[in-house]
């Protein structure tokens, strides 16, 4: 009579819970570096999955607080925000966050046109649009 016994181990964890982000929108080209607020986040593996992007990797501050860098989006969409302690199962909730279209800032004269290299004649003048 041959007996055979297996060991397997399980790990359990309250489910992670998003509440907010701050900030709540960013620009387009991304980048922008986002608190997210929460509860029971690990400082294991945990993930953020931002629907229309791949899952990107978080930075543990606390069992409440992760930090993530937006990624660049095409134009501009609001999106979900969703947490994972193992980097598969997401949280139920979600957490909105705005992508807004870039800046545009144009010059479109600077006075004088000419100076010493010294400097120090009259003011600039400038028109920013």
């Amino acid at each position: 009579d041959e007996s055979c016994m297996f060991m397997t181990e399980f790990y359990f964890y309250e489910r992670e819970r998003v509440a907010s982000v701050n900030p709540s929108s960013g620009p387009s080209t991304g980048g922008t570096l986002v608190t997210v607020v929460g509860s029971n986040f690990e400082n294991k593996n945990i993930k953020v999955r931002i629907p229309g992007t791949s899952t990107r990797q978080a930075i543990w501050i606390t069992s409440t607080s992760l930090l993530v860098e937006m990624p660049a989006e095409t134009g501009t969409r609001i999106s979900q925000i969703q947490a994972s302690n193992n980097g598969v199962d997401f949280s139920s909730d979600s957490v909105t966050y705005t992508y807004e279209r870039a800046p545009t800032v144009t010059a479109l004269s600077l006075l004088p046109l000419e100076g010493s290299s010294g400097g120090g004649e009259g003011e600039l003048g400038r028109t920013v649009r």
